[in-house]
């Protein structure tokens, strides 16, 4: 069953980022420290991770996220 997309990462790293939505995006983004950063892009890419596993399911008979190899 598909989750909703909020739901697709760690709710608890979520709650790190609504200063961002407060100011001017760039600006706060440059100036947070280096491990809210790599926290961010940890979840990011669970969330990511968990979509593409999702699509691949549903989409599986298109073989768009078959994987590759040497022979072909």
């Amino acid at each position: 069953m598909l989750r909703r997309r909020h739901d697709a990462g760690d709710a608890a790293a979520a709650p790190a980022f609504p200063a961002v939505l407060r100011g001017d995006y760039t600006t706060t983004i440059q100036q947070l420290p280096g491990d809210v950063v790599a926290a961010g892009v940890s979840w990011l890419q669970q969330v990511v991770d968990t979509l593409c596993g999702q699509a691949a399911e549903l989409l599986q008979p298109l073989r768009l996220f078959r994987e590759t190899n040497s022979q072909g």
